[in-house]
This record gives C-alpha cells, structure tokens and sequence, in this order.
C-alpha cells in the first residue's frame, strides 16, 4: 500500500527489471511510466498499469498527486509478482488503463459497486493478464453491509477495507 503527503516527485530513476511483472493501481493519485521499449503513458485516479518485464526493461515512474482532481491525497497499491520460469524470458509488455476502462458493476440497490482490475467477475473481465498460478484484484465499494460470492482460486485473499467517505 502506498499512502504519501502531497509533493511533487521527478521520480524514481531509471531501472531495470527482468522476470518480474508489476501491477499499480491508484485509487487516488497520478502516475506516470517511461521505458525503454518506447511506452509512456499517465494514469489517473481509479486507473491500473501493468508492465511485464519479462527478458528485461528499464523504465521511470513518478507518482503525483492528481492534477484534475485538485486533491493532493495519493493511495495506491504496486504489487510486484515473479513470472513463471516458463515466461521470464519473453518480451516485455506494458498496459496502461484509466479507470473508465476498467470494468464496474453497480450493485442492486444502491449498494456500492464492484471494479474488476485483474480476473473475471460474472460477466465481468479485466484488461489486465492473468498469469498464471498468480492472483485477482477485485475492487469493492460498498454504501451498506453485503454478501457476495466471489469464486476461490486455489490460492490466498488479502482483503484490504478502505475508509468510506460520507
């Protein structure tokens, strides 16, 4: 989990990655990635990137607080995962989505809502790869106390309650 004070960063440096893949999602914040096989891009608030280091990849990323939003609070998650043997050494890959790409499903009255950022949620299915033996990310925001079913992979949860603003 990443909660900073506002600031404006010039970033992280330049560095490399190699068998590794690496997911942030930004609840609230900016951030924006450069690397050496050409891809930039900047995601704001809600939105996800995904880089797949794979044989090898320099990049820079600088998280900011969100510039459209004019609140300077940054929350985010990067998790970092080791790929498979069997895919270290394919090429690297990057995906960026804003949160409007994402997948969200409302729930029935009124509830909340549910944001699919890695997997598949009933009709629901992230951008975002699945590699596999790895995990889901399953955004809920939820207004009132619920059930909900979510299938279990044979692997953990780790779920983690945001405070809900009024």
């Amino acid at each position: 989990m990443l909660i900073l004070r506002p600031r404006k960063t010039k970033g992280t440096g330049a560095h490399p990655h190699r068998g590794v893949a690496t997911l942030t999602y930004l609840i609230q914040g900016e951030g924006e990635h450069h690397d050496s096989r050409g891809h930039h891009a900047t995601i704001r608030s809600g939105g996800a990137q995904w880089m797949k280091a794979g044989n090898g990849i320099i990049h820079d990323e600088v998280i900011n607080a969100d510039a459209g939003t004019g609140d300077l609070l940054i929350h985010g998650f990067q998790f970092w995962i080791n790929l498979p043997s069997k895919i270290k050494a394919e090429l690297p890959e990057y995906l960026s989505l804003q949160a409007k790409d994402i997948p969200v499903k409302k729930l029935g009255e009124g509830a909340g809502w549910i944001k699919i950022i890695v997997g598949d949620y009933e009709e629901l299915s992230s951008k975002i790869p699945i590699i596999p033996g790895s995990f889901y990310i399953i955004s809920i925001y939820c207004l009132v106390q619920l059930s909900l079913y979510l299938p279990m992979p044979p692997w953990s949860m780790q779920p983690y309650c945001l405070p809900v603003q009024p």
